[in-house]
């Protein structure tokens, strides 16, 4: 779903329309959703909240994005992950500027 502003109802049909297309549930199509704190943003969410239980309903983007980082990076798997893929990154890196080719 692209980034715009949208009424409950136009929300609630985008989510429709989306999942309709792909033959799927609105919740197997869409994790969740997020907004800002404007009162109406609010209204859209607490209204597609109330039709679609199951998708995570937030509020800030900037601090939702931040806790979810911050719960992934308490993963030991997935920080390993990050980890190394960051060494593989530096490694890339330092080869092409050693190389000439940066």
């Amino acid at each position: 779903m692209k980034n715009a502003f949208f009424s409950r109802d136009a929300l609630l049909a985008e989510l429709e329309a989306g999942a309709n297309e792909s033959g799927q549930a609105v919740y197997e199509m869409y994790c969740g959703i997020a907004g800002d704190s404007v009162s109406y943003n609010q209204a859209a969410l607490r209204c597609v909240e109330s039709v679609h239980s199951k998708l995570v309903i937030g509020e800030c983007v900037a601090h939702t994005v931040g806790l979810m980082i911050e719960g992934v990076s308490n993963v030991a798997e997935l920080r390993a992950i990050v980890e190394r893929t960051r060494e593989v990154a530096v490694f890339c890196e330092e080869s092409q500027a050693c190389a000439g080719n940066v």
